[in-house]
């Protein structure tokens, strides 16, 4: 009777959808443990005097796939030995992490050996860009549609890092390099580029160009929307801009000014950075009625000086195009979205709405216990603890009095709620 039900324990669990699920996910997470400790032993037997050659292959697996998520979720190997306890519990062992760092090329050729391969006679777009700071870092990423199925896929290919900034030429060489050698791609199986307006990028792109003949010379999409403003004639507002713009990078008196007039900071601007000027505008389209008043106190504490004196011209000659004008940049806020997808513009994530319901439920909680509390009764409100001389306190300190505030205040307000 005992062996029949757990029999037919066993045949349900094996029937139920979250075993089935479960076994999908293990045989795609163990799909090529076999290979690789195929590839591991071939290695060692090849270098036995190595360290950990003489090792069980599921032991130098393990250590294997420990350092390979290391690498993947941008963890610095060290951390590995202030975590080997943790790790070690399911039975496996580790060595310290001087030991494991053995396993980083391995495990870089074999990343670079598997894209090699995905790419293989397929047609792309190769995409690069690199930093302007000291130095240079360029990243290289190819983007294809596989033959079997119709799916974008994109592939980080290269990452290069220089002690100088690269010219046009040097880039085409390590472009060159990059697809011939170590991509083992054809020339003519590069049919596209995208690039950003650099003129570094457009001289590289233009000498490739001559390596690949069938390759499209494209700009990114975020650099072709942001061409598109450039040939809607605002004139009021261009002008208006550049004299504010020139107030803002060149007087700090003026930032004071505009914080203290309009009840915000002005964003900060940046040539590099173009998504930076319509932060500008969004910012003077909420507070337009208040432009005039910011124009005279610039005016009586002597701020600005002409840039001040052509901002006054433009405003009392044409307040009413100027506000249309701001008004249509405003109404071309999907292009700004779509080539700078800000973090308060996207949808809150699940935590983050569970938490704002919390915080709203024990509000609410609190407001309704204030309002039928009897006079004797007092509710706690937050402390907010200021630092004064000799007496510093830290940033702990004041988060963990600040919390049992808070858990006293809402514990407060539930028991007047449930009493009342």
């Amino acid at each position: 009777m005992a062996v029949a039900l757990l029999k037919q324990t066993i045949v349900i669990h094996k029937d139920s959808k979250k075993h089935k699920e479960n076994k999908v996910k293990y045989l795609e997470e163990t799909r090529d443990d076999e290979a690789v400790k195929q590839m591991i032993s071939d290695y060692f037997a090849q270098n036995p005097n190595e360290q950990q050659s003489t090792l069980d292959p599921e032991t130098l697996l393990y250590r294997w796939r420990v350092v390979e998520k290391m690498m993947e979720e941008g963890i610095p190997l060290a951390k590995v030995d202030a975590m080997r306890d943790l790790l070690e519990r399911g039975g496996e062992t580790l060595t310290d992490s001087t030991h494991l760092a053995c396993f980083v090329p391995k495990i870089h050729q074999r990343e670079k050996d598997a894209v090699a391969h995905e790419i293989k006679d397929e047609l792309g777009c190769i995409i690069y860009d690199g930093t302007t700071r000291l130095g240079e870092a360029t990243a290289v990423l190819w983007r294809q549609c596989p033959t079997e199925l119709f799916r974008l896929q994109q592939r980080l290919v290269a990452v290069r890092t220089t002690a100088t900034h690269m010219t046009g030429d040097a880039l085409y060489r390590l472009l060159g390099c990059i697809v011939l050698r170590d991509l083992a791609k054809q020339p003519e199986e590069v049919i596209c580029s995208s690039r950003d307006s650099c003129s570094t990028n457009g001289v590289a792109e233009r000498l490739l160009g001559t390596l690949c003949p069938a390759m499209a010379k494209n700009k990114c999409i975020s650099h072709i929307l942001v061409g598109t403003g450039q040939h809607i004639k605002l004139p009021n507002l261009g002008i208006f801009m550049a004299w504010m713009i020139q107030l803002l990078t060149h007087s700090h008196a003026f930032r004071l000014v505009f914080k203290e007039v309009m009840g915000e900071a002005m964003p900060n601007y940046s040539k590099i950075r173009w998504w930076s000027r319509w932060d500008l505008m969004e910012v003077l389209s909420r507070c337009f009625t208040r432009i005039g008043k910011l124009i005279t106190v610039l005016e009586e504490r002597g701020i600005g000086e002409s840039s001040t004196v052509h901002l006054r011209e433009i405003y009392d000659s044409n307040e009413r195009e100027l506000r249309h004008e701001l008004a249509m940049i405003m109404d071309l806020k999907c292009f700004y979205l779509a080539t700078y997808r800000r973090a308060d513009a996207m949808p809150p994530s699940p935590a983050r709405r569970a938490s704002a319901a919390s915080a709203a439920t024990a509000a609410a909680a609190a407001a309704a216990a204030a309002a039928c509390a009897p006079q004797s009764v007092r509710v706690c409100t937050p402390v907010k603890i200021r630092s004064r001389p000799g007496h510093s306190w830290s940033r702990r300190k004041r988060n963990k009095r600040e919390g049992w505030c808070r858990d006293r205040r809402v514990a407060q307000a539930s028991s007047l709620v449930a009493a009342g």
